[in-house]
Formats: structure tokens, C-alpha cells, sequence
């Protein structure tokens, strides 16, 4: 196998390659859209019979993000979960490993974020070149793929509104996001300032859709799309503050944001931490269905 930069000799090949697989890598696919910077493709060879056939993309700019051809084939079951292909065990017995090896040593990896079976090769081969992930964050995959329902079991008051935010907005969800960051994303150790809920909040208004309920005018709870690709939008960062939580006000600000994306054709997906039993319930009372699981190693 060989590991090869995307240049404007390969870029429509990868384009394709990211398109047919998109339901299993959004965040991928909207890094693509942005630039073609930091992106690879893993080709296979003569011997194989797959010479220059895309079996991997991935970017690798501190965080890695990747996809397989040998992708998951996912169900949509009530069961949910993802059944492998045979091809797919068949990498860690296959020449990926040599031609992936030396990025992993060279480079800098902060995290591994991906589906799980990549993940777990992935972290092996880390593994091999001494490097050892601090944390294991896993998820379960949900996708809405039809018009969504509202979780809410009651209408907002009359107190309460929810808007479509801008970047004017930034100061009054600032604290949202920080307490967000810490409770939902940061590996543990990590604390997050005011600063970097601000830089984090910043750059969400200024590229995604933000929408968020204010209770007698001030911020109760926030939800954002987070990743963009062509045919699939990625929601993140809903969040509750815990004073507001028990009035449905994280349903109703799913369905509204879901019901904005939905009208512009494309589908939805999302992460639940495995064990957060009640964001679980509401998204599927929303529509959404189990994909697959997914997993963040995160180094130091």
C-alpha cells in the first residue's frame, strides 16, 4: 500500500471517495470542503489487485480524522451497532500498518477521532510507536435521515424564546460553552478558561448555525451544527444549563435546528456519550436512529 498527498492530480478521486462514504465521516468531509491541506489517501498496489484504488483517506494536522473504504455496514435496527466487513480486520494483516507507521511516529498526534474498529487499529499502531492515548471517550453514531419530531413535551412559555444567534451573540453564550467544554469534550485534567469558550464560541457563529433559548432573557441552553459536509450537517454542543434542564428546552432547540437543516435536503447526525441515557432518549424521540459507534483517543 502506499500513503500519498491529495493534489490536483487526485483530489477528484478523493472528492468521490468522501462522497460515497460521507454518512461515515462528516467532520472529514467538511475539513475537505474548507481545504485540501493535511489530507492523505492510503492506495492500494499490484499485488493486491487494488493498485492505485482508495482504501483510506485521512487528516493528519494533530488531531486524525479518517475513513475506510472497508467502512461499517451500519444498521438502523433498534439494536443499532455496525457489522464489519471481512476487509476491514483483513487492514491489520495487510500492508496499512507498514505504510501508516511512519506518520504516526513523525508527527504529532493529539487525537484519534473516528468509528471504532478504525480507532482500535489506529490506536494499535500508536501503540507500536510508543504512544499510548491518556483517555478513550466512546459514542454512539445517530443519524436523522426524515423529518424530525419534537421531543418537547411541553411549548416554551411565554419567557421564553429561542434565536438563531450571531456573532453579536458570542458574550451571552460564552458561559454555556465553557461549562459545555468542560462537561462534554475536555479530557480530563483539562480546564477550560473563559478565553477559550470564547474562542470557541467565536468561531462557531462566525461558520456554523447556532441556535439558542433565552429565559427571561437570559441564555438557558444552546445547540450548534459543528460540521458541514455535502450532503450531511453534524450537531455538537448541546448543552443545558442546569438550572434550566427539565423543560424541554434541549428538545425543542433540536427540532428547530433539525427542522432548518432538514428543509435544506441534506441529513443529520450526531454523537451521544455512551451512558448519557436521557440525550439518547431525546434524540431518538426526535427520529434518530443508531448508526455505529465512534471513539476520541486523546494524547499528550
Amino acid at each position: 500500500m502506499t500513503v500519498v498527498p491529495v493534489t490536483e492530480r487526485n483530489v477528484d478521486s478523493v472528492r468521490e471517495f468522501l462522497l460515497l462514504h460521507e454518512r461515515f465521516c462528516v467532520q472529514l468531509c467538511a475539513l475537505f470542503r474548507k481545504s485540501h491541506d493535511f489530507f492523505y489517501a492510503v492506495t492500494g498496489d499490484e499485488a493486491s489487485g487494488e493498485k492505485d484504488v482508495i482504501l483510506c483517506v485521512f487528516y493528519l494536522n494533530k488531531a486524525l480524522h479518517f475513513c475506510f473504504d472497508a467502512a461499517p455496514v451500519w444498521s438502523n435496527d433498534a439494536g443499532g451497532g455496525s457489522r464489519l466487513r471481512p476487509s476491514v480486520s483483513e487492514l491489520r494483516n495487510t500492508g496499512f500498518q507498514t505504510a501508516f507507521r511512519p506518520f504516526i511516529e513523525k508527527e504529532e498526534i493529539k487525537c484519534i477521532s473516528g468509528e471504532k474498529s478504525g480507532c482500535e487499529l489506529l490506536r494499535r499502531i500508536a501503540a507500536d510507536c510508543g504512544k499510548i492515548p491518556f483517555q478513550v471517550n466512546s459514542y454512539e453514531y445517530l443519524v436523522l435521515e426524515k423529518a424530525p419530531h419534537c421531543a418537547a413535551s411541553e411549548p416554551l412559555s411565554g419567557g421564553d424564546e429561542i434565536r438563531f444567534c450571531s456573532g453579536n451573540d458570542a458574550g451571552a453564550l460564552c458561559a454555556l460553552q465553557r461549562m459545555y467544554l468542560q462537561e462534554e469534550v475536555a479530557p480530563r485534567g483539562k480546564r477550560i478558561s473563559d478565553a477559550d469558550a470564547m474562542l470557541s464560541v467565536q468561531g462557531i457563529l462566525k461558520s456554523q448555525l447556532t441556535a439558542a433559548v433565552f429565559s427571561d432573557g437570559e441564555p438557558a441552553a444552546k445547540a450548534n451544527t459543528n460540521a458541514i459536509g455535502w450532503n450531511y450537517v453534524q450537531l455538537g454542543g448541546i448543552y443545558t444549563h442546569p438550572v434550566f434542564r427539565r423543560n424541554g428546552f434541549a428538545g425543542t432547540l433540536v427540532y428547530t435546528l433539525c427542522s432548518r437543516i432538514f428543509r435544506s435536503q441534506k441529513k443529520i447526525c450526531l454523537f451521544v456519550k455512551d451512558g448519557n441515557e436521557a440525550a439518547r432518549s431525546l434524540y431518538r424521540k426526535t427520529g434518530f436512529c443508531t448508526a455505529g459507534a465512534y471513539e476520541i483517543s486523546y494524547y499528550r
